[in-house]
């Protein structure tokens, strides 16, 4: 599943449409958000057709500017909830239903604020999971734009207040930085990056190898964004066992890991290890921690006891209000340290910011291509793992090292220490 999304500046030119068609062809997405088409509905209908996709949301052009167009296959289930000049909002039905949002700010610096209230009231519209792509014209930072006046601060802060707000966070995009220009080869060049795709924490959770691509080329002055939404359980790799911060603030958790441990005996220290790693798998639930389901629950449980006034009422409001407490600092430790944000002090409540910046860095740290011996870059998931591979089998062989440098190093561990370090452990 992929969405490629395209500020094209007008489809009456023939440049255009065999541009769009091409890149359709090439990319065979599934949805396309095309911005100021300039053109009216049976005209886009009749390009959805020849690209081959049968259905399609148009917003017409007025006076031969703006104009709006989602079009999508017929294999998805779609529902479109709002339209307007500046964007079209769709429910992806599934099994786990979501949103696409298809947006166009204002181009008008006076009217930006008109831009960020229209995101801000999609936001407020539904809580399914979200994915808003398209033209936003603003940028997020300063490093955003090359060339040119800088932009002025209460543009950047008001757009990046807006978004954080409507709790999206940037995917980020490989490519080319910027994906506007303007004065190409006059020497006053100014680059900006626009076009983006911006997503909920649920939508991520959802959908957690999506990828961005700013492409190459264009007939427009803006680059298309192409979005890889990729959702196959069996293409991603098995999950890693890691002991959860959150736990040490349940009570049972010790008990759990003394339990295990005596039980290990006089076994090897790797065989007490992975006893004990499986009784904290089993104690705590194969499926996650899954925060929004329990506090979901508790909420309800809450809002049903609030209007009790009996003894037995209240002392239950109480101590669900207590377990509701205890669960939102669990999830705020446990996203801490998928933040690696230790710097930061216990009762630091903003889940919110460990999230996103959790899942900024498992974005950062994923390797997406990597150039072969041959140097040619390799983006398959079994052709980089082979790469990795090869590169450290050669780095650690025995060919690989050198008796002259070892002849200088200087034995620091004698034999009969080595001889103790070697000794089995008993427990």
């Amino acid at each position: 599943m992929s969405c490629l999304s395209w500020n094209c500046r007008g489809l009456a030119s023939p440049r255009a449409l065999r541009f769009l068609r091409d890149l359709a062809r090439r990319k065979n997405p599934s949805f396309i958000f095309l911005c100021e088409t300039m053109i009216n509905e049976d005209r886009i209908v009749a390009l959805r057709n020849a690209m081959g996709f049968e259905n399609s949301f148009v917003v017409d052009s007025v006076r031969k500017k703006g104009g709006l167009a989602f079009l999508w296959k017929s294999c998805f289930d779609v529902t479109v909830l709002g339209w307007s000049n500046h964007y079209v909002d769709l429910c992806i039905n599934s099994d786990q239903s979501w949103r696409l949002t298809g947006f166009y700010g204002c181009p008008e610096r006076s009217r930006r604020r008109e831009s960020w209230d229209f995101l801000q009231n999609l936001s407020l519209a539904s809580s399914l999971p979200w994915c808003v792509l398209g033209d936003f014209n603003d940028i997020l930072a300063f490093e955003e734009k090359k060339g040119g006046v800088a932009q002025p601060n209460w543009l950047v802060n008001g757009f990046r207040d807006t978004v954080s707000n409507c709790g999206l966070v940037d995917i980020g995009a490989a490519g080319y930085k910027y994906t506007w220009s303007r004065g190409r080869g006059d020497g006053r060049r100014v680059e900006e990056r626009l076009d983006r795709v911006l997503c909920s924490n649920e939508w991520m959770a959802m959908f957690p190898e999506a990828r961005v691509n700013n492409l190459e080329q264009s007939t427009s002055d803006h680059l298309p964004i192409f979005l890889a939404i990729i959702q196959d359980a069996s293409d991603r790799s098995k999950r890693v066992f890691r002991f959860n911060n959150s736990w040490l603030i349940k009570k049972d958790c010790a008990e759990v890991v003394n339990s295990a441990w005596s039980a290990g005996g006089n076994r090897e220290l790797s065989e007490k290890l992975i006893m004990t790693r499986d009784s904290l798998k089993s104690w705590s639930g194969d499926k996650g921690p899954q925060f929004k389901s329990r506090l979901d629950r508790l909420r309800r449980n809450l809002s049903l006891l609030q209007n009790r006034s009996d003894s037995g009422g209240s002392r239950q409001y109480v101590e669900a209000a207590k377990e509701y407490n205890a669960v939102l600092g669990e999830e705020e430790v446990h996203w801490k340290q998928r933040a690696k944000c230790f710097w930061l002090s216990e009762g630091d409540s903003n889940t919110r910011f460990f999230h996103n910046f959790a899942n900024s860095r498992r974005r950062t740290n994923s390797i997406d291509k990597l150039r072969d011996e041959d140097g040619v870059w390799k983006s398959s998931k079994h052709e980089v793992e082979g790469i990795i591979s090869r590169y450290f089998e050669n780095l650690f062989s025995d060919s690989s090292s050198s008796p002259i440098v070892l002849d200088v190093v200087v034995p620091c561990v004698s034999n009969d220490d080595n001889e103790g370090l070697l000794c089995a452990i008993l427990g």
